[in-house]
């Protein structure tokens, strides 16, 4: 499957935290960009 993935994030979201908590879990390396 997927080894890295780049999560681009716009403004304030409800399930943002949640499906951060979970990308993590899952082992993905994150390229995060918060804007």
């Amino acid at each position: 499957g997927m080894q890295r993935a780049e999560v681009m994030i716009k403004g304030p979201g409800l399930g943002r935290d949640a499906a951060l908590r979970a990308i993590r879990r899952s082992g993905i390396l994150l390229n995060l960009y918060v804007t």
